[in-house]
């Protein structure tokens, strides 16, 4: 499958510029490959067991599962290839279940007193969501809402992030050997969260940030689910990550990550598209919300023809094997999906435009720099107008721009949302008050910093 591209950075007149919407993530289908790998998604339980109970039969090796959704991942000796048939192909019938929802009491208090930040001053995108810091003042916490960051983990030597990681929950995916087994450093710790690359530390302050730069929603508990290590990531280390927010009882699930998925055929029996389908559905059932950016690439994807011409061009494929093309997991039933707004409220150049995105917020915006050069985006100091701020993996503060930061911010307004409506675990009723509380939110700001797209 081919990966949803990240957009070109700014050249060195922006310090520190990563546009990701979401870091390239691969996926492989349900054949061998030279190793004799194989994955399998069973329709139900019993069949999942099967599988397993066959696997060690046969004396093959489990790589990676994810039981909640049926899915494992296993190598078996090429000797015993033939028998891969008895493993891959059960029919069993999946028993429907009653869909739970739970309610929970909690103690909420007012516990963030507001400071002017060192950078304050350049953080137009905070200022604007924030309504110049006044909506800090009605900030509440509680240990029940946490959100889970599954991205590529935390610095946790950024002093705007002290106190905010819960260690307790908080688990590295990234398997031995990293992706396709050439990362030499990725041991498979689970306990290893630290941030190689710098996306999931930027990730982190736009919603909890409260040092030199402030998040949204500051000091919020964080749970961290480490699943890109300096390279790509695979689609199902992210399932995975939202799949144990989920257990963790995350209240929101914030997934900056991401990728195009197309056929030639339609996706309903795509092992990968029915693996995210029924991943989100887990979510949902548990009463977490999953919170994801948009595409990238400047695509409209309203006009479906344009979209699969751009994409197929943009990534060398024939148009004709395009029959269809989803962003996922942003662009799927039962995700909140974020695009991006530049400083004057409208959407970035880089965003994509979609009737199925669900919101935009502040992402930053390059139009300037790509029209203009950088001797105009210098001489006029726009990083610090147009970009946003972020923290860094070293201890730091730079600019960068992307759908990714966009999500961010909403996934915190949605977790202080949940705490002022003393409201947990309630999918529907939640999801559905949060996007509608936004339509007389923007009648606060003039529409200018949170567009409801639906």
């Amino acid at each position: 499958m081919n990966n949803r591209k990240i957009s070109s950075p700014i050249k060195l007149c922006i310090v520190f510029v990563i546009s990701f919407v979401l870091i390239l993530i691969y996926s492989v289908d349900a054949k061998a490959n030279a190793s004799s790998t194989y994955e399998s998604l069973s329709n139900s339980r019993i069949q999942y067991k099967k599988v397993l109970q066959l696997i060690k039969k046969k004396k093959g090796k489990i790589i990676y599962d994810i039981p909640e959704i049926y899915y494992v991942r296993f190598r078996i000796d090429k000797d015993k290839d033939k028998d891969k048939h008895n493993i891959l192909h059960h029919k069993t019938i999946e028993k429907k279940k009653t869909n739970i929802k739970i309610w929970r009491k909690n103690n909420y208090t007012p516990e963030y007193k507001f400071k002017k930040p060192k950078y304050w001053n350049k953080q137009w995108d905070i200022k604007a969501i924030t309504l110049k810091g006044k909506m800090y003042k009605h900030v509440l916490y509680s240990p029940s809402v946490t959100i889970g960051v599954v991205d590529s983990g935390i610095a946790s030597n950024q002093s705007s992030l002290n106190g905010t990681i819960i260690k307790k929950g908080s688990v590295n995916l990234v398997p031995k050997g990293g992706f396709n087994g050439k990362e030499n450093d990725e041991y498979g710790n689970k306990g290893y969260i630290y941030d190689k690359i710098g996306h999931g530390t930027m990730i982190a302050g736009q919603i909890s940030g409260h040092g030199k730069v402030i998040g949204v929603y500051p000091k919020v508990g964080l749970h961290i689910y480490r699943v890109v290590g300096k390279k790509q990531s695979n689609p199902f280390w992210i399932m995975k990550g939202i799949i144990s927010a989920t257990n963790n009882k995350d209240s929101v699930i914030n997934v900056s990550l991401g990728k195009y998925l197309y056929s030639s055929k339609s996706l309903k029996k795509n092992m990968e598209f029915k693996a995210w389908n029924r991943t989100i559905k887990y979510s949902k059932k548990h009463g977490s919300i999953i919170v994801a950016s948009a595409g990238e690439n400047g695509y409209d994807e309203n006009n479906i023809h344009r979209f699969k011409k751009s994409f197929s061009k943009d990534n060398n494929i024939s148009v004709k094997k395009i029959k269809k093309l989803v962003d996922v997991p942003a662009l799927l039933k039962n995700v909140i999906s974020v695009g991006s707004l530049g400083p004057s409220g409208n959407e970035s150049n880089f965003s994509n435009r979609s009737k199925n995105i669900s919101l935009f917020a502040p992402g930053g915006d390059t139009t300037e720099y790509f029209k203009y050069g950088s001797n105009y985006w210098n001489s006029h100091n726009l990083n610090s107008k147009k970009l946003i701020t972020v923290a860094t993996i070293k201890n730091s503060y730079s600019y960068a721009y992307g759908t990714s930061l966009a999500s961010a911010k909403v996934s915190a307004l949605l977790a202080e949302y949940i705490a002022i409506q003393r409201r947990h675990h309630n999918y529907k009723n939640i999801k559905s008050r949060f996007l509608k509380y936004f339509k007389s939110y923007n009648k606060k700001v003039n529409g200018n910093i949170i567009i409801d797209n639906n």
